[in-house]
């Protein structure tokens, strides 16, 4: 066949709807694959969701039993002078043992960064918002440390030495009064405060995650 009996008309519209074709394939392969992505990402934030409404609830009743032992703690100061107080003193020594502490979940996160789907994720808002919200959680487990490990060190041993766990019976007032004990009531209550404080702080961080993800 001679060079000029190709048709080269033809060859190009071939070659034209090949590609065309190629281009049109691609273009659905990627619009599949942002189809599953947008599906990712949705089941992820109905976890996350889930998730914080779940540490929510935990958060506010870890909250409220905070607050309830910084009101002991403060009944606890002004009972300590009264001669005749010493059953509430005692009473209030032992209920505040129940140090409490939040337990917040973090799965849904866990799944969503060791999976790289966050990447997928292209609002910059709702994905810092996610990170911080976290990063949030990771401080209150901070501060729930240091005042659990304060809470060993110094508060049970006291409590462990010189009250009576048994059967719960007052001691002599002295033993509620030394600087020792006071003392130690003076700093769990510096870290209940301190731990009140992170508390509402991701406690406002938690309802502008949820107010963002709703679209509120």
């Amino acid at each position: 066949m001679s060079m000029k009996n190709i048709n080269w008309l033809n060859h190009l519209i071939e070659f034209v709807v090949v590609i065309i074709g190629i281009l049109i394939a691609f273009q659905l392969s990627t619009c599949s694959e942002k189809r599953k992505q947008a599906v990712l990402v949705q089941e992820h934030l109905a976890n996350l969701e889930v998730e914080t409404t779940f540490n929510q609830n935990n958060l506010q009743a870890a909250l409220g039993h905070a607050e309830l032992t910084s009101y002991k703690l403060d009944t606890l100061f002004r009972l300590i002078p009264q001669d005749d107080a010493v059953n509430a003193v005692n009473q209030l020594s032992l209920d505040i043992l129940n140090l409490g502490g939040v337990y917040l979940k973090k799965n849904a996160y866990r799944s969503l960064t060791e999976s790289g789907d966050i990447r997928f994720i292209h609002d910059f808002k709702l994905k810092n918002e996610i990170v911080n919200l976290y990063e949030y959680y990771e401080w209150v487990a901070g501060i729930d440390k240091i005042t659990t490990e304060f809470y060993l060190k110094e508060y049970y041993p006291f409590v462990m030495e010189h009250l009576d766990l048994i059967q719960a019976q007052p001691q002599p007032i002295e033993t509620y009064r030394t600087k020792r004990y006071k003392n130690i009531l003076a700093t769990y209550k510096y870290h209940i405060v301190q731990r009140i404080q992170k508390y509402k702080d991701c406690e406002s961080e938690m309802v502008e995650f949820m107010d963002l993800l709703r679209g509120e």
